[in-house]
């Protein structure tokens, strides 16, 4: 039965029959799940900031080195949606794209896009007198490598115009085969 969106407006006033047709298929509305994550990806081209590429391009380019790289499917994905929380400012920025993905990869894969900007940081902290050693507050997790690797092989590097970038439709099977309806 489809639900009725104008059949209640308080919640202390829905009846349990409402509240069972809204959380029988609270992702019924299209578009889907994936389909809403796809466009919030897509959201970040609008974001240059200085850079080379913008953030749409830079995100898919994380993601290629990683599949070049032979990473898992939920790697890749991470990689992929690393900097969507940019989409809501920078700070935190992580944190955001983490609690995007955690439904959907291991929880030492959210760990490696929550703290990924400490690890990124030795490559430009000193232009701003910062500490360019934050990752190493982390050094014994285990996560702590693949972050290494997610920083210092893929994410830096990946602002470069030049770059033979696949375009977001090359991911779009990963992303629908991983973000699932819950």
């Amino acid at each position: 039965m489809p639900v009725n969106v104008m059949s209640f407006h308080r919640m202390d006033q829905a009846t349990a029959e409402q509240w069972r047709d809204v959380s029988a298929d609270p992702d019924s509305v299209v578009p889907t799940r994936a389909d809403r994550s796809l466009a919030q990806l897509r959201g970040l081209a609008a974001n240059v900031g200085g850079f080379a590429v913008d953030e749409l391009v830079h995100s898919l380019q994380c993601a290629a080195y990683a599949e070049r790289d032979g990473a898992s499917d939920e790697l890749i994905l991470a990689a992929l949606f690393h900097d969507a929380g940019h989409l809501f400012g920078d700070i935190d920025h992580g944190a955001i794209a983490a609690e995007l993905i955690a439904p959907f990869v291991a929880s030492d894969i959210a760990q490696v896009v929550r703290h990924h900007n400490d690890f990124t940081s030795r490559h430009y902290a000193r232009f701003f007198d910062a500490d360019p050693d934050k990752r190493e507050k982390h050094r014994g997790q285990p996560w702590f490598e693949q972050a290494e690797q997610f920083a210092d092989e893929w994410d830096q590097r990946s602002f470069d115009p030049t770059f033979a970038t696949p375009p977001l439709e090359h991911f779009e099977p990963l992303v629908r085969a991983l973000i699932i309806e819950g």
